[in-house]
């Protein structure tokens, strides 16, 4: 539901054993995110991601959340 709010189109979202959460986006990518973090700031910073990504006409294959910055693979 906060990715429906926040206007992240997505495909299927999945808790995972090690307490994050495996997010697979419309446009292939795949999104990782940390139960042991704020999801709304994560959640904040996908959207900015997604947004600056898609003006440099990059995709992103995955993103990972659960470190202290995020990391992103093309």
């Amino acid at each position: 539901k906060a990715l429906d709010n926040k206007k992240i189109p997505f495909l299927s979202a999945n808790f995972n054993s090690d307490n994050s959460f495996t997010v697979e986006l419309k446009d292939g990518g795949e999104v990782i995110l940390s139960s042991d973090k704020d999801l709304g700031s994560q959640l904040s910073s996908l959207q900015l991601i997604l947004s600056r990504l898609t003006i440099e006409g990059k995709r992103l294959k995955k993103l990972d959340f659960r470190f202290d910055n995020p990391v992103v693979s093309f």
